[in-house]
């Protein structure tokens, strides 16, 4: 602030003094000039005039010419004393506030270059920190570089382990991607056949049995393969066995089961027997001193204690006959029982409840043509053949094992 201010003030101080003493330079010395030539025409005219005695009012006037010349040129004289004084005192005023911006402007930069050393010993002590700082860390360099090569060791390690066990892996898989096409098609072959020996003998099923032995025969025909001949020969005669089965309409017989147990609640009870009370054997009192009496007495509760019931036979209903609901709801398991058994194949389970039905139908309910269409439907399915005799279609499936292995052996 203090500099701003001295140099906003320096340059009116320069305006004001720098152009007055030149000024009072140029007044002082026209004044001076004027009177050298006046000096100057004097004397020529006292050299040119005659040494003639002047007159005394002459004299007198001449004196006092010169006496207020030598006054003026005195006046003069004082007049630029004064402003040579001024000019030297305005000079030295203007010399001195310079001196004194001069000063200042130094002690200013003086100031300026001690922040700019104090900034440079701080930074110098910053890179001396930093410095000192990556120093300790050049000296960790080694110790670290150490570790990771020792990481760099046991990842090469790991690495070359696992790249073994790839190689190995990759070996393999080309081992099996070299198998030809062939080999793919004869394990296809083989695993039809198997599941058509599974269908035919486990759960009867014919179809999916054709239908696996007619894919296998495919599979063999795009192979083209003339050893495959005689496994071919036994798959026709297989599919042509499975043909000449009997055709067993399974649906019409498990729609013709599920129309008896609904028709089941339309068909009328008939009506209950009463219960018969027990003969009491009044002799028993009166001759109990009989020893045959009491001998036929305790056969008799022998006989009540011990029954033989033949297991083979239709079981009947477990609940009273004289509760409809249960009766109806028995005989309808019974029919879905037989209908369960058609579809699994199960000839025994099938005739078994069937029979049971029918036995039910004769013990319980009255004679109707809805009972009588009913047994002749239940005596016709159970002559039904639902499972009949399988051929024996392993042949080609041990035909085409033995090839295999021959073709291996090789």
């Amino acid at each position: 602030m203090a500099k701003s201010k001295q140099n906003d003030e320096t340059p009116g101080s320069d305006a004001d003094t720098g152009q007055e003493p030149h000024e009072a330079i140029d007044d002082t010395s026209s004044p001076t000039t004027t009177s050298e030539q006046a000096v100057e025409s004097t004397e020529v005219r006292g050299a040119a005039a005659p040494p003639a005695a002047a007159p005394p009012e002459t004299a007198q006037a001449g004196d006092r010419k010169v006496g207020s010349a030598s006054k003026n040129i005195a006046l003069f004289a004082l007049f630029f004393s004064l402003m040579a004084v001024a000019a030297a005192v305005i000079l030295w005023y203007r010399v001195d506030v310079e001196s004194r911006l001069q000063v200042g402007e130094v002690r200013t930069g003086l100031s300026a270059m001690q922040g700019r050393v104090d900034d440079f010993r701080s930074s110098q002590r910053d890179l001396l920190a930093t410095q000192k700082t990556l120093q300790q860390e050049v000296q960790a360099i080694p110790g670290k570089l150490d570790d990771l090569q020792r990481q760099l060791s046991k990842t090469d390690q790991r690495l070359a382990g696992n790249l073994d066990t790839l190689k190995n892996s990759l070996q393999r898989l080309y081992s099996e991607l070299n198998r030809s096409v062939d080999t793919w098609a004869k394990e296809e072959v083989e695993q039809l056949l198997v599941v058509a020996n599974q269908r035919l003998q486990l759960a009867g099923d014919s179809h999916m049995a054709l239908a696996a032995i007619q894919l296998a025969d495919q599979r063999l025909q795009k192979i083209g393969d003339p050893a495959f001949t005689e496994v071919r020969t036994l798959l026709a005669s297989e599919v042509t066995a499975l043909k000449n089965l009997p055709i067993i309409d399974r649906t019409g017989m498990a729609l013709k089961i599920a129309s008896l147990a609904n028709s089941v609640p339309k068909w009328p009870l008939k009506s209950m027997p009463k219960a018969r009370k027990p003969v009491v054997d009044s002799s028993a009192d009166t001759n109990l001193a009989n020893w045959r009496n009491q001998l036929q007495s305790i056969w008799q509760d022998l006989k009540t204690l011990v029954r033989i019931q033949n297991l083979e036979q239709p079981k009947k209903a477990l609940l009273a006959p004289d509760q409809r609901y249960f009766l109806v709801q028995n005989l309808q398991i019974t029919l879905r029982a037989a209908g369960l058994a058609l579809l699994q194949s199960d000839q025994k389970l099938f005739r078994l409840q069937l029979g049971t039905a029918a036995q039910w139908l004769q013990d319980y309910f009255a004679k109707s043509p809805g009972r009588k269409a009913a047994l002749a439907a239940l005596a016709g399915l159970q002559k039904a053949e639902i499972r009949p005799a399988m051929p024996d279609i392993s042949a080609s499936l041990l035909a085409l094992r033995r090839l295999r292995k021959t073709q291996n052996r090789q």
